[in-house]
């Protein structure tokens, strides 16, 4: 299995760029069994503790901008999850 080569120090975006580069690289299915591993386990900066949505937030970088959506694939900002869901 691929293994994710990115850090919250970095833009969320590159984040984005690794999962491509990873789904690139399978088939459908595999791409999907590794999502169902390893895409709770990736790497982040902490989440604020009372936070409470709908949707996953994958992984947040040191600005605030977290990876979210049910296909991972989606940008928003902390603050506007945060807002939205107050």
């Amino acid at each position: 299995m691929k293994n994710i080569n990115w850090k919250p120090e970095k833009p969320i975006s590159q984040l984005i760029e690794e999962l491509e580069k990873i789904k690139s690289s399978m088939d459908e299915d595999n791409f999907k069994c590794w999502c169902d591993r390893f895409m709770s386990n990736l790497p982040s900066a902490q989440l604020p503790g009372d936070i409470r949505t709908q949707y996953p937030i994958w992984a947040m970088d040191n600005q605030g901008f977290c990876l979210v959506g049910p296909e991972g694939d989606e940008i928003e900002h902390i603050d506007s999850i945060m807002e939205f869901y107050a």
